[in-house]
């Protein structure tokens, strides 16, 4: 099996699966196509989230509300993850916006290890405890792949197989 890694939005990837130029595409929950294809989808993994941020210039925060004076730095608005995350700031009455919004989840990290600010990131990428403290949040994002059953090829159909035998 290869593997073709593209970055397109997921209005774009589910057009390509609708006219049968992928096989399968890995992707956040919620996409609904405006078509009428119905797409198969299998749960993959639950994404969580965190707040990084260095640990030499920042006191710790325990909660939300420590957040309340601080630079933030956040994906782009267009993003969901950036959805989700205004969502709670909205719902525990944090009015606050981002001080450096980010294309990608590595710029965030980055910047918050350079001491910029605190960075919405995924769990899966915390990787310096000597530099970064890590405050774990309330979002979490259902990762899953959809598919034609018709359109999959062999190989995919072996694939997802494999993936189900094993969760």
């Amino acid at each position: 099996i290869s593997f073709k890694i593209v970055n397109f939005t997921s209005e774009e990837l589910y057009e390509q699966l609708s006219q049968l130029s992928l096989d399968f595409v890995i992707d956040e929950e919620g996409y609904s196509n405006k078509k009428s294809i119905i797409f198969q989808k299998k749960d993959l993994y639950e994404e969580k989230y965190c707040i990084c941020y260095s640990k030499k210039l920042f006191d710790k925060i325990n909660d939300l509300k420590d957040l309340i004076n601080k630079p933030l730095i956040l994906p782009d608005n267009t993003k969901k993850d950036r959805e989700y995350f205004d969502t709670i700031l909205k719902e525990n009455d944090i009015k606050k916006s981002a001080t450096i919004e980010c294309p990608d989840f590595e710029s965030a990290l980055n910047y918050a290890k350079d001491g910029l600010g605190f960075a919405l990131i995924p769990v899966r990428l915390k990787n310096d405890t000597d530099k970064l403290n890590y405050f774990d949040i309330d979002l979490n994002k259902k990762i899953v792949v959809s598919y034609i059953e018709e359109n999959l090829s062999p190989a995919s159909r072996e694939f997802l197989q494999e993936y189900s035998d094993k969760k």
